[in-house]
């Protein structure tokens, strides 16, 4: 299990990229460019893949394996030559604090991932909504009530599912979500390489200081799309101004589309920056989703929450953002990086418009900021390095850390890695289904199972508590009944085909509810966490 789950870790994020850049015959300009632009191509080349299987109904293991097994002959093939070399400036003092700051900031992603290595979904979005449509993809369907949400990494998941042949295991899925911080930070020590100026390392601690103080440790590691958005952001602005390619510009700027909508800023700018044809190739991305997506929702098949998204938007959520010191002084930092061209660009093309419409339609929470997160990193690392060295070039006097790779190396490590885990992870399927029953209210899942062990559930079960759809062994026996929804009589629960019970909220029952479970007409089975089980039917 824990090979397959490796192996499926593999194929999300780094083989169909790496053989797809190897044959394509695009050089690159280091090994850092060459890792990141490996990954984001094969999450990109993942979700077309399972897009693809998944309409012509062929997204199975059979196909899949033949597709990975081709993948693995083909990149033995491929590795065999492949050298890279790595430059990183350190020059004097500052040099050296930078890339100290630099190696505790990926020490700090290293352990999140290793602490992690091995949960599950548990936060509300990543558990109801972006699980339940991988799984969703799994069983060789579209995702069901995903209205515009695009589905990059929802899709990428239900390889792992595929490749293990079941949804139980989560682990290797989620295990994904911490490399997108890393994947960011490596853009900003290949910047420093490129520009031989060590400011770029400066960036690396502000943006972990930033997914730190406004996302928190449990959402970096969690499914929400607050580290793969702006890693895809990031990267599309990294190609557009530093390289400069038209195609990986647009390529990456959808997967910033596909990652959330909010995403959607990056390929119009890339579009009206660079008029050149390459650029279709985004668009093309994007397109059949969204397209497909719009169909639904005009023909009632779907719906739409962007509006209502828009209205929950929170001058108190900004205020808070805003009287944050964080921001004060990486605001006056950034203003500083006024005087560097290429910052200057960044500023203004993209972290101060981001910021304002966050500000004016999505702020509803201050998790969805973190688009602008490396941005602003960017930005407040350029001006206080121009700051406290006059200049944001590196000194005539610097030297620079070399390193030779050779990918048999990192082959290497990634098998000792896999031994160490595997040690971590023994009876890796019971132990993530007893993760799972946990999820939501501990308790209260704890009562239901004692229940279905004690007597059994004889039918389905009518339920404001969205995470039963989500507990091992309870799901089959879920029937969605709407949140915040009045009962006044229990009289439509029972009229539901099947359903015998109900676990509502004990305040929506009415008084001739009460009534009724006061004569015994309905029996009271228990009362956990404002919910009411009520058996309906003898």
């Amino acid at each position: 299990m824990l090979l397959l789950g490796c192996l499926a870790l593999l194929q999300c994020a780094f083989l169909p990229g790496f053989i797809a850049l190897k044959l394509s015959r695009w050089r690159e300009q280091s090994a850092l460019q060459f890792i990141v632009y490996a990954f984001a191509s094969s999450l990109l080349i993942n979700y077309c893949l399972v897009y693809g299987l998944v309409t012509v109904k062929l997204y199975h293991r059979g196909p899949l394996f033949v597709f990975v097994a081709a993948e693995l002959l083909c990149a033995a093939w491929l590795l065999k030559d492949h050298r890279s070399r790595l430059d990183i400036p350190v020059p004097r003092l500052a040099g050296w604090i930078a890339l100290g700051l630099t190696v505790a900031a990926f020490a700090y992603y290293g352990l999140l991932f290793y602490r992690h290595f091995g949960s599950v979904f548990t936060e509300i979005d990543d558990l109801l909504s972006w699980d339940r449509w991988a799984e969703d993809w799994f069983l060789n369907r579209y995702p069901v009530s995903a209205g515009y949400y695009p589905q990059l990494l929802p899709t990428n998941w239900s390889l792992t599912y595929v490749i293990l042949g079941s949804t139980d295991v989560k682990m290797f899925a989620k295990a994904l979500m911490p490399l997108f911080p890393i994947a960011t930070s490596l853009l900003f020590v290949d910047l420093a390489g490129r520009e031989k100026s060590p400011r770029y390392l400066f960036a690396i601690p502000i943006y972990g200081a930033l997914l730190y103080t406004f996302l928190g440790e449990s959402l970096i590691v969690s499914g929400y799309m607050e580290t793969a958005l702006p890693f895809f952001g990031f990267l599309a602005v990294y190609a557009l101004l530093y390289t400069p390619d038209v195609f990986f510009a647009s390529v990456f700027a959808a997967g910033a589309a596909l990652a959330k909508q909010g995403g959607m800023y990056f390929l119009p700018v890339c579009t009206i920056l660079r008029r050149r044809p390459p650029v279709v190739a985004g668009w093309l991305l994007i397109a059949p989703w969204y397209l497909h997506q719009s169909i639904a929702i005009a023909q009632g098949k779907e719906l739409s929450n962007i509006a209502y998204l828009a209205t929950m938007a929170s001058r108190g959520v900004v205020a808070t953002f805003a009287k944050n010191p964080l921001c004060w002084f990486l605001a006056a930092a950034s203003l500083l990086s006024l005087r560097d061209a290429t910052a200057r660009k960044v500023l203004l093309w993209f972290l101060a418009p981001l910021l304002l419409l966050w500000a004016l339609f999505f702020s509803y929470e201050i998790r969805t900021a973190s688009v602008a997160f490396p941005f602003a990193a960017y930005c407040s690392a350029t001006g206080l390095f121009g700051l406290f060295r006059g200049q944001a070039t590196q000194p005539r006097d610097s030297r620079a850390v070399s390193i030779n790779i050779n990918w048999y190396y990192p082959i290497a490590a990634a098998v000792c890695i896999l031994t160490i885990l595997s040690f971590r992870t023994p009876n890796i399927v019971q132990r993530q289904i007893e993760q799972q029953k946990n999820v939501g209210y501990p308790e209260l899942n704890r009562k239901l199972y004692d229940f279905l062990a004690s007597e059994g559930i004889h039918g389905k079960v009518a339920t404001d508590y969205r995470a039963f759809a989500r507990l091992p062994e309870l799901k089959q026996y879920y029937q969605f009944f709407p949140e915040h929804t009045p009962v006044p009589s229990l009289d439509p629960v029972t009229a539901i085909p099947g359903v015998c019970y109900a676990l509502i909220v004990d305040s929506e029952f009415g008084p001739s509810v009460r009534e009724a479970l006061e004569h015994g007409v309905y029996r009271t089975i228990f009362f956990e966490a404002r919910r009411r089980f009520v058996q309906t039917c003898r």
